[in-house]
């Protein structure tokens, strides 16, 4: 129990002290040898003690000041800076913050210097605060806590440490508390300090037995995000709920190693294997949150997760959005793990260290009733999950509103019409990446093992295509396998890479090793162009700290080291990002761990889109068995001398591009002409269907018979996903809700039905009109405006839907297979709309602008073909390997925007010899595996196996495995632009030191 005594006892005591401490001396001198064991045994007990006391006094400091401001900003509506609040607090008791001299004999405060920089805090709240050419640190020496006592431990010390870092877009404020504590020899803290000079250093130690420990806080506001304690944290799932596991990677690598250990049938083999049996039941449960809304087919999901799941919004049908009842819900396919009684660790069965999947069970009631006000914690299902931190009793869920890694800044829009004329000024984000947002961003960008350097990103092989470059620079079919390859490029530009180095002549780029760092003139660790970054196992990429790209970025392969790699592009993954860890793909992996020691932890953080695999073949249908998996077909007529006819069709994969809608020609219109056509490979249902002429043959002389084929190209998966982030996006924008046609203008009216688009009347509060609201919409290739519909991933609705307010649903189906089934955002009837969606809205491309689209699938073809397996896994492979083919996607993945992948067990293949397309089986087998994390408020994944998407899988076909140190990897802020009112905080690191504190002058 922690007592305080400040009552000053004057020179009695201080008599007292001097005769203690005479005393104290005496005894010691007078022990003997044989009460040395004992001796040692009291020291150990007295430093554990002072241990506690002295971490306790830390806390209760920190507690002091942080509970203090909690209730002030509680008290004060219009909320409270942290920093302000601070100084008059240490103003009100006599102390304030004082420079700390450059060369002080701190030794505390010169260590804290090292690191992040300081910078100056503007004097206006419009201007930009100023960087310090030398950090500037602040002390204060608070004496509130001094005498405070804690068993036989007194404090005798306290300084704070501050470090201002107001950098655009976020306000910082570095905190170390250093608190000394000494045993209590009966006087005051001051008293005792002073009596202590006159003791010798031995002295001091026994008798005294001093104790200090460091601890560094930051506050920053807005606050930190906190969905990276997920596995997956999106807004909307619909088809990633099927076949979805989540896992914890800690538990998959022990239960792999064991297996190995176990196997070696030796001694030491044995009794690694025994340590690592012992951790079973130790590991932790991992979460997956949706946050806005959970779309279902019952009885085909299969999906396990090996935690907790977290919604919120609506829970429904795909299709009708008939809502689902949380009985339902647990009732279904898809399933929990059996916890250990009492807690959220996981149990495993003590023999083979397997889970066991449950039933969820909800921890709060059905959706169409009032949930408890307060939910019992570590449960392994909370439907309808509540919004408040008192109703979030098992932690925290994240609002909807998923921060941008560029800090959104306000900023002021002039809305102009197509005349020129501003009919709207907006104040607040645009949705946008800006220039003020990417220097925000390179703030820190500083190196994880020495905080006084930049950070860096060297080795492997890249290619740096710079700013301006032609639209279609990259002009090879495959990715470079080596450095000092000469590759193809459209562009006459000057071609720097690595840091700057001129290499390669107008057409090429020659392949290097990367070398992107601060170089001695000032830069930061930054790039402006585009980027192609491949590792291999012998020469991987080799990360330390954050490293930014300002346009897009290419990844595949081995990297080593911790960091981040920022693109405020799209980050292409086509193939596998694999962490050069000791072992490798084995079961005697290191996960996370380098053979030299090296730890790796890698986030891909991308300000467009993180899109993965192949996402430009267009598909019909689920099932990738079926021979005409890939459209088009290819028509070709030749009429021989007598008149006569011959018909064949043959699929063409690889020809034409997805996202693009374009009509064939019928069939009819071409008969008895060499010309050739094209068709789909099944019809489409709603924009017809042609039958091919009598006797047309398939090219292995096979006769088509009276299939009917589309007459249309199809738009793949993501194309659909977009339409559907769009519609999402574009609510926010409509004043009225249609519950007739979209397309129609009376449906916007009341007359025509409508109704406002208001919380009250139906609509999500996520999506509730706001006219200063600017969207962004989802566009497949870059942005056409003055021919949007042949570019239709602009699009808004699947014509006919409209919205269902009881449901909170749009109507029709999901995922139409049709161009005709979309409506571009430029073609909505005048009035449905705000200005800001017509005339200011942002469009985020998902395809690149510097390569063709014919260029960029074949590379997908070839990343397809040489990947090879790199992952052991225990549950799901064979002995005595235990190798899957999944595809493997090491890090944290974090987008404010969307992950979109497709994965199947069959995929296009270009024969570059030939210049021909074939269908192949994928060496993935439609699998993936994500080892870290998945975080974003968009998730486009079709992961699926086997004929049917829907079937039952001999395992799951996602799997996510959850590596728990990506919670700190990334300090993403929350977006708050409320002058830097909503603090949070968190314990950076802790120090802990024996002896006294260095001296502070």
């Amino acid at each position: 129990m922690r007592t305080q005594d400040r009552r000053n006892r004057g020179s009695v005591l201080w008599i007292a002290l001097v005769a203690i401490i005479v005393a104290m001396s005496v005894t010691l001198s007078m022990l003997q040898t044989s009460v040395s064991n004992s001796k040692a045994q009291d020291k150990f007990g007295a430093q554990t003690n002072s241990f506690f006391s002295t971490h306790g006094a830390v806390e209760l400091v920190m507690s002091d000041y942080y509970g203090r401001y909690n209730v002030a900003a509680a008290a004060n509506q219009a909320g409270l800076n942290f920093d302000v609040w601070l100084q008059s607090d240490l103003s009100s008791s006599g102390t304030a913050f004082s420079t700390l001299s450059s060369g002080s004999n701190d030794k505390v405060g010169e260590d804290f210097r090292l690191g992040p920089v300081s910078w100056t805090p503007a004097a206006s709240a419009s201007a930009s605060p100023t960087r310090d050419a030398s950090t500037i640190i602040t002390r204060a020496i608070p004496t509130k806590f001094n005498g405070d006592l804690d068993g036989d431990r007194m404090v005798t010390s306290v300084r704070l440490y501050r470090k201002l870092r107001p950098i655009p877009g976020s306000y910082i404020v570095d905190l170390l508390i250093v608190v000394e504590t000494q045993k209590n020899v009966g006087n005051t803290a001051s008293a005792q300090t002073s009596a202590s000079a006159s003791l010798t250093a031995g002295d001091k130690i026994d008798i005294l037995q001093p104790q200090w420990e460091s601890q560094l806080f930051t506050f920053q506001s807005p606050p930190t995000f906190n969905g990276f304690d997920y596995a997956l944290l999106t807004k909307n799932v619909s088809c990633t709920m099927c076949h979805l596991q989540t896992r914890n990677r800690a538990r998959v690598d022990n239960l792999n190693n064991y297996t190995y250990y176990n196997g070696l049938g030796t001694a030491a083999g044995t009794a690694t294997a025994t340590a690592l049996k012992s951790n079973w039941n130790k590991f932790e449960r991992t979460k997956v949150g949706i946050t806005e809304n959970l779309t279902l087919r019952s009885n085909s999901m299969y999906s396990q997760i090996e935690g907790t799941l977290f919604q919120r919004g609506t829970l429904q049908v795909e299709g009708s959005g008939a809502p689902i009842s949380a009985s339902s819900f647990v009732a279904d396919t898809a399933w929990s793990t059996q916890f250990n009684n009492g807690r959220t660790t996981i149990n495993q069965d003590t023999t083979t260290g397997l889970t066991t999947k449950i039933p969820f069970v909800n921890n709060l009631t059905d959706l169409t009733t009032t949930p408890p006000t307060l939910p019992a914690p570590n449960g392994s299902a909370y439907l309808n999950y509540g919004t408040t931190t008192n109703q979030m009793t098992d932690g925290g869920l994240p609002s909807s509103n998923f921060p941008c890694p560029f800090p959104e800044m306000p900023s002021t829009v002039a809305v102009k019409n197509n005349l020129g004329t501003t009919v709207q000024t907006i104040n607040g984000p645009n949705n946008a990446i800006d220039a003020g947002e990417i220097a925000a961003a390179s703030q820190d960008l500083i190196s994880r093992l020495n905080p006084t350097q930049p950070s860096t990103l060297k080795g492997g092989i890249t290619l740096m295509i710079p700013a301006g470059a032609s639209t279609t620079a990259y002009d090879s079919p495959t990715l470079p396998s080596a450095n000092g390859v000469a590759v193809p490029v459209k562009t006459s530009a000057t071609i720097d890479y690595a840091g700057g180095t001129a290499a390669g002549t107008a057409g090429t780029i020659t392949t290097a090793a990367a070398n992107i760092t601060s170089p001695a003139t000032g830069g930061t660790a930054s790039y402006t162009g585009n980027a192609v970054l491949l590792g291999t196992a012998a020469n991987p990429l080799v990360i330390d700290g954050k490293v930014l790209f300002d346009g897009d970025v290419i990844l595949r392969g081995y990297v080593k080291g911790t960091g981040q790699i920022y693109a405020t592009g799209n980050i292409y993954i086509p193939g596998d990002v694999i962490y050069a860890n000791a072992n490798v793909g084995t079961t005697a992996e290191t996960f996370g761990v380098a053979s030299d020691g090296t730890q790796n932890l890698v986030s891909v953080v991308a300000g467009k889109n993180v899109v993965v695999g192949d996402f430009l073949s267009q598909i019909t249908g689920w099932d990738s068995n079926n021979s005409n998996q890939f459209t088009p077909l290819k028509l070709t007529t030749v009429t021989n001398s007598s008149g006569t006819a011959t018909n064949t069709l043959t699929p063409m994969p690889g020809s034409f591009e997805s996202g693009k809608k374009q009509s064939y020609v019928a069939p009819a219109n071409v008969i008895n002409t060499t010309t050739t056509t094209f068709v789909n490979a099944q019809s489409l249902g709603k924009i017809g269907s042609v039958q091919m002429p009598a006797g047309t043959k398939y090219a292995s002389g096979t006769v088509v018979g009276s299939t009917a084929f589309g007459n249309s190209n199809e738009p793949n998966f993501i194309m659909q996903q977009l339409t559907i982030y769009n519609r999402n996006e574009l609510m926010k924008c409509m004043p009225n809700l249609p519950t007739n046609d979209p397309t129609v203008a009376t449906s916007y009216t009341t007359a025509g039905g409508a109704v406002a688009n208001t919380v009250a009347a139906g609509a999500p509060a996520a999506s509730a009109y706001d006219a200063n609201y600017i969207p962004k919409f989802y566009s497949f290739y870059p942005y056409d405006s003055a021919n949007p519909q042949t570019n239709p991933a602009l699009a808004l609705i699947y014509n006919g839907s409209t919205y269902n307010t009881t449901n909170k649903s749009w109507s029709g189906a999901t995922d139409p297979h049709g161009f005709d089934y979309f409506t571009s955002v430029d073609n909505m009837p005048v009035g449905s709309i705000s200005n800001a969606a017509m005339f200011a809205k942002n469009i985020i491309n998902v395809a690149p602008n510097w390569i063709a689209p014919a260029t960029m699938l074949r590379i997908t073809s070839s990343e397809q073909e040489n990947r090879v397996a790199v992952l052991a896994d225990v549950e799901n492979g064979t002995a005595p390997n235990y190798q899957v083919p999944d595809r493997r996607l090491d890090g944290a993945i974090y987008t404010k925007n969307a992950v979109l992948c497709i994965e199947r067990s069959k995929a296009q293949h270009y024969d570059s010899a030939t210049g021909t397309w074939s269908r192949v089986n994928t060496v993935s087998g439609g699998r993936v595996q994500v080892n870290g994390a998945l975080i974003a408020p968009d998730t486009g994944l079709l992961i699926c196996d086997g004929p049917e998407h829907d079937s039952w899988p001999s395992r799951q076909n996602f799997i996510i495995n959850y590596d728990a140190r990506v919670r700190n990897l990334l300090t993403i802020a929350n977006q708050d632009f409320s002058s830097f009112n909503s603090w949070g905080v968190a314990r950076v690191t802790m120090m802990r030191n024996t002896g006294f504190a260095p001296p502070a002058p």
